[in-house]
């Protein structure tokens, strides 16, 4: 009887063994599958962003054809990724349930979900990230702990060298801003090797004579970030300018922002940027000087209303000035062609009074690091959006929205200090968004705008140069004794 018993024992185990081998077998071919897929993808998605930035949105017809063809295949690829997706987990899954023990299906399955957890980490998901990582707990036998260990390394010098550096680590406050705290001074440059748990933090180097350099620093997983920070006298960055350090930083990446394409490190030579936007007051000040243009000229120049149904501008003989009140609010009004004159005007000046300086529009990527830092935040300030942080339609109580002040809304500030980089203003950018349609980039949210969307750091937008609209002004970028 006993033997009986037994040989039916190791018949049901040799039969769950038997399963569990096909279940497997099966899973291995779905997760086969799906690789493939999510390659493909991948590849349809940067296909339709690639096609969304090339067609103009009015086309129709067959010139908008390929977008459409794009769209759906994307979508095809898309849902069948899903599917094998599940298929892989369902089969792992059936193995694992005819035998619990199964060393191999929580191998599989401990991968399964590591290499999504590095896909997330890649794009910046941490809600996804955070689920699957909770996933990898249940099946792995050891195997990834160390790989999931979030920390790194800063090694930092200055030039010159000898600066003192202060910790500060971003968490996030109250109002889910990111607020960085400090933590402790690391000593003076050079410091070597200083390890760190993972997260956003920021450095501050002081050297007399130098003005302070606030430098953000993104400890992932296993990184060593090594840097060797330029420092800059007041003189050389400028008294309402701003020092952005460079380095790599996050551009993109952002699925809730228009048209910001996919998550890359982006490298970014030293750049100093206004701290806030060009003003009413400092825009008519190039309008009135009467060595550079006659009244005349600078008049087809003078902030106006879309359309060319107005100026915004008074003229008394030769003088041309603001609307009272205006003298402070951002410019606007103005194209790119006169944000580009501008510029100009201000080179001119400073090299006729001796000084080795030059003026220009940021290009895309110093304004969107001057704007996010270096961690792929989704605004200056943080993750998490308030009306009350910075100058958009739903900012005051007060209806319809108008434009204020520059630097009235302090909680939009970057983490370098730059003020006003989501709200009050879009701004020109000197690249282009679509050269063969004659558009200019342009960066931000705006006063009246209402969707939340258009504040977000990554959102990219493109008008033509030609256009002026009442959203649309610029800040400066001065270029002196760069490193």
């Amino acid at each position: 009887m006993r033997l009986r018993v037994t040989a039916e024992t190791e018949t049901r185990a040799a039969e769950k063994r038997e399963a569990a081998r096909r279940f497997l077998e099966e899973g291995r071919k779905a997760r086969e599958d799906y690789d493939l897929l999510k390659r493909r993808r991948d590849e349809k998605r940067k296909e339709v962003t690639d096609l969304e930035v090339k067609i103009p949105k009015h086309e129709t017809g067959e010139k908008k054809r390929p977008l459409w063809t794009a769209r759906k295949e994307a979508d095809d690829v898309e849902e069948e990724t899903a599917l094998r997706y599940t298929d892989t987990l369902v089969s792992y899954t059936r193995a694992l349930g005819v035998d619990p023990e199964n060393a191999e299906a929580k191998a599989a399955l401990a991968k399964f979900y590591y290499d999504e957890y590095e896909e997330a980490e890649g794009d910046g998901k941490r809600l996804e990230m955070k689920k699957a990582e909770k996933l990898i707990g249940i099946f792995d036998d050891g195997t990834y702990v160390p790989k999931l260990a979030r920390e790194g390394t800063i090694d930092i010098d200055s030039n010159p060298s000898g600066a003192e550096v202060e910790l500060l680590k971003y968490e996030e406050a109250p109002d889910r801003r990111m607020v960085a705290r400090s933590v402790r001074i690391l000593g003076t440059c050079p410091t070597a090797k200083v390890r760190l748990e993972g997260g956003a933090y920021l450095l501050i180097l002081r050297k007399p004579g130098y003005r302070d350099v606030r430098y953000p620093v993104l400890i992932e997983r296993g990184t060593r970030n090594e840097a060797k920070v330029n420092l800059y006298t007041e003189e050389e960055i400028g008294k309402e300018f701003v020092y952005i350090p460079g380095g790599t930083f996050v551009m993109g990446g952002d699925p809730e922002a228009y048209l910001a394409g996919s998550r890359r490190d982006v490298p970014v030579e030293d750049f100093f940027i206004a701290k806030h936007e060009t003003t009413m007051e400092e825009y008519f000040e190039f309008l009135n000087d009467r060595a550079h243009h006659t009244v005349e000229q600078a008049w087809t120049r003078t902030p106006r209303e879309s359309g060319g149904s107005g100026q915004f501008a008074q003229r008394s003989g030769q003088g041309i000035a603001p609307r009272a009140g205006w003298e402070k609010w951002g410019v606007m009004g103005i194209s790119w062609d006169d944000a580009k004159e501008y510029c100009a005007w201000l080179t001119k000046r400073a090299k006729a009074r001796g000084e080795s300086v030059t003026y220009r529009l940021p290009t895309e990527a110093e304004w969107e690091k001057a704007a996010r830092g270096v961690d792929g935040r989704s605004f200056p300030w943080g993750n998490h959006f308030d009306w009350s942080f910075t100058k958009g339609f739903e900012s005051r109580e007060k209806k319809p929205a108008q434009p204020e002040a520059i630097g009235l809304f302090e909680l939009d500030e970057s983490p370098y200090g730059v003020l006003d980089m989501r709200g009050s203003m879009r701004e020109w950018c000197d690249d282009w968004n679509d050269e063969k349609a004659n558009l200019k980039c342009v960066r931000g949210g705006a006063w009246g705008n209402t969707d939340v969307a258009y504040f977000r750091t990554a959102t990219r937008l493109g008008n033509a140069r030609t256009s002026v609209y009442t959203s649309n002004g610029f800040r400066l970028l001065r270029a002196r004794g760069l490193r």
